[in-house]
């Protein structure tokens, strides 16, 4: 059974600390949604607005974070495969470097499109949205990570690719 939301591992973190606060306020964030940063959400001095959208050009330029925020749920019966960052919550963030490794699922369409991913392919932030596509070809993005295998995630065994950061 594929899950309604995002889980994700974060295997190898090589951020060298670049960890920083986000938070989106155009709709709920779920773990693994890439983003680049915005401004400083006014009056903080620590959280930036989550950039969850981007033209070409920008994705050339920006550096990529990933949200990976722990999975606290206050709700009896809720299971981890449930949790979301809700609007306007501060989510943590860790800037994607190369040799940075994380696993994400395929089985919700809005993580991967376009492809299920293969050994070798490469994932880059996708310019219309909250997601990765799989592509053949880093030209024209700062960030790209090449799938090294595929697995499964969570306790139901969801299909999901592991990918290594190649291009930050």
């Amino acid at each position: 059974m594929a899950n309604t939301y995002r889980m994700m591992n974060l295997e190898k973190d090589t951020s060298g600390g670049d960890i920083v606060t986000v938070q989106y306020d155009g709709g709920t964030l779920q773990n693994g949604t890439p983003v680049t940063l915005g401004a400083l959400v006014t009056g903080e001095t620590e959280i930036y607005y989550a950039q969850c959208t981007g033209a070409t050009g920008t994705l050339a330029s920006s550096q990529v974070y990933i949200v990976y925020s722990p999975e606290v749920m206050y709700e009896a019966g809720t299971m981890i495969d449930d949790f979301i960052i809700a609007t306007g919550a501060p989510a943590r963030a860790y800037g994607l470097k190369v040799g940075s490794i994380f696993t994400i699922p395929q089985s919700t369409a809005s993580i991967v499109s376009n492809a299920t991913g293969n050994v070798g392919d490469y994932v880059v932030m996708n310019a219309t949205g909250m997601n990765y596509v799989v592509t053949s070809s880093l030209a024209n993005f700062r960030f790209g990570a090449k799938v090294i295998e595929l697995t499964t995630i969570g306790y139901d065994g969801d299909a999901a690719i592991s990918v290594k950061v190649v291009n930050d």
